[in-house]
Parts: C-alpha cells; sequence; structure tokens
C-alpha cells in the first residue's frame, strides 16, 4: 500500500529528492512528452499527477511527522471523517507504472503515433516498421488516403 502526499507547488521533484534522502520510499510517474510550443515541437518532462506523489505505506505511517515536515510537502492527504491517510494499492499503482514505462518505451511496431516535424505536424498514423534505428515506415492518412512515408523515429512521438 502507498500513501498520497500533496506537495507544495511545482516542488514535486524536490519533496521526492527530500523523501528519498530520509530514508522513505518515494514515487513520481514522469512521462517523457513532446509539445507543440510556439510553433514547434519540444521535450519535455511531464509529471503525470501535478501535485502528488506517493510513499510507502509500512515505514510512513510510522514517521508521518516526518513527511509532513519534509522541504517541498504540504500535507498527507487524510479522509475527514477517519483522519486515516488515504492510501493507493500495490495494484493501482502497477497500473500507473505500466503506463509510464509504455510511454517512455521506443515506438513499437503497431503503435498509434503523431508526426512532429515542419508544416505536416500533427498528422496521426500507424507505425509499420523500422527500417534501422534512425528510420521507420509510417502509415498516414493524407487527404482521406493512407500512405507509407519514410520519416525519422525522433519525429515521431507515441500516442497513449
Amino acid at each position: 500500500m502507498w500513501v498520497v502526499v500533496k506537495t507544495k507547488p511545482n516542488q514535486e521533484v524536490r519533496a521526492k529528492h527530500n523523501l528519498k534522502n530520509q530514508g522513505f520510499n518515494a514515487y513520481l510517474p514522469i512521462l517523457r512528452q513532446k509539445k507543440f510550443y510556439r510553433s514547434k515541437w519540444i521535450d519535455y518532462n511531464e509529471i503525470m499527477f501535478r501535485g502528488y506523489i506517493f510513499v510507502r505505506k509500512d515505514y510512513a505511517l510510522r514517521n508521518i511527522h516526518k513527511i509532513k515536515n519534509t522541504y517541498g510537502v504540504n500535507t498527507i492527504l487524510t479522509d475527514k471523517t477517519t483522519f486515516a491517510p488515504y492510501e493507493v494499492s500495490d495494484k493501482e499503482l502497477d497500473e500507473v507504472t505500466a503506463i509510464v514505462e509504455n510511454n517512455n518505451s521506443e515506438v513499437n511496431d503497431g503503435d498509434n503515433v503523431i508526426y512532429t516535424k515542419g508544416k505536416n505536424c500533427r498528422i496521426k498514423g500507424i507505425l509499420k516498421n523500422k527500417l534501422n534505428k534512425n528510420r521507420a515506415i509510417v502509415l498516414l492518412n493524407i487527404f482521406g488516403k493512407d500512405q507509407e512515408v519514410s520519416v525519422l523515429l525522433n519525429n515521431l512521438q507515441k500516442i497513449i
């Protein structure tokens, strides 16, 4: 089981680092993304649950005061009726981890992708096959017809 910890604004990474330094098992799911910003695509890391991190329950419940007094942490989420911390099961966190790992992995044959280069950016397609470690064939729907196009792999973003 995991406890949900509310962080201060934009302090998720800092809180995770400080909690790990104190011996807590903290988890912060981060997705690698490409974002269309000011007419071009940029690479960035997006925190999946902004403002929240997860701390392993076994050691956390004995040391709640340490968690609350950690730099970057605001509070531990609690149920108002029982005053017990909100918990997330291992199964639920495994599902989140699977989503993060699937998103952060390389694109594979059959994955839905979006092309992120030039004037034709934002075109969605399906990765047909990789030619080598740098290029791939993508099946794009252009003007109502499916077209096979050879593109650079680093110009593709996997769609979850």
